[in-house]
């Protein structure tokens, strides 16, 4: 079963890959709900996305909006640990949540995830990119995959790469919660506010001088 969903998993990473470098996509953020302070909306990106050759018509999907600050701490942390989880195709397999959000970030000036790494980051080494993945030979491949076993390292760069943005999105769950105490905490405030005003009014006995006042 894991093996059909990692196939499922790596098929649709190259389907968002492949339409973000037809253009074929399109992404619009949108607010879950209503809250009192526009800076604890937690956005939603709703996208859609040609499915190439898996069909005709487009495929869509919800994620979280990572914000700028947050989105850029997850992927220092990546780059830190596996540059290569960085590549389209893997971060698109990881973390599509990291992936439309990079690209939803700079929508208006980038046109390609790579693109729009650096441009979210540009102070990283981001050289790696520009290269092609070492190609290796069945016998190469089979004496790295021999080694990375014999030290418990086999993937261990891209489990770490896949730590940091669990990582994120737990973080992004505990900003759900916040939110709605945050929005929770507020209407009570607001209702109790009102509350105390509605109390602090007094009935007193008209004066001479009120009723006066009240003939005049």
């Amino acid at each position: 079963r894991n093996a059909i969903t990692r196939q499922y998993d790596v098929s649709r990473a190259v389907t968002r890959v492949s339409a973000v470098q037809a253009g074929k996509y399109s992404i619009v953020a949108t607010k879950n709900e209503q809250c009192l302070e526009e800076s604890l909306t937690v956005q939603h990106l709703e996208i859609r996305f040609d499915k190439g050759l898996e069909g005709r018509g487009e495929f869509e999907e919800t994620v979280d909006y990572i914000p700028r600050d947050a989105l850029e701490a997850v992927i220092k942390a990546i780059h830190a640990s596996d540059p290569e989880s960085l590549r389209a195709m893997t971060l698109a397999q990881i973390s599509p949540r990291v992936f439309w959000s990079v690209l939803k970030e700079t929508e208006n000036t980038s046109n390609s995830i790579e693109s729009a790494l650096q441009e979210v980051l540009p102070d990283l080494d981001w050289s790696f990119l520009r290269r092609r993945k070492q190609a290796l030979s069945e016998k190469a491949k089979e004496n790295l995959r021999q080694e990375q076993l014999a030290n418990g390292s086999q993937e261990d760069n891209f489990d770490k790469a896949a730590e940091a943005v669990q990582a994120v999105e737990q973080a992004m769950e505990h900003l759900h919660t916040y939110d709605h105490t945050q929005r929770r905490n507020r209407t009570a405030y607001a209702a109790l506010s009102r509350q105390e005003v509605v109390l602090s009014w007094k009935l007193v006995t008209p004066t001479g001088t009120d009723e006066q006042e009240l003939i005049d």
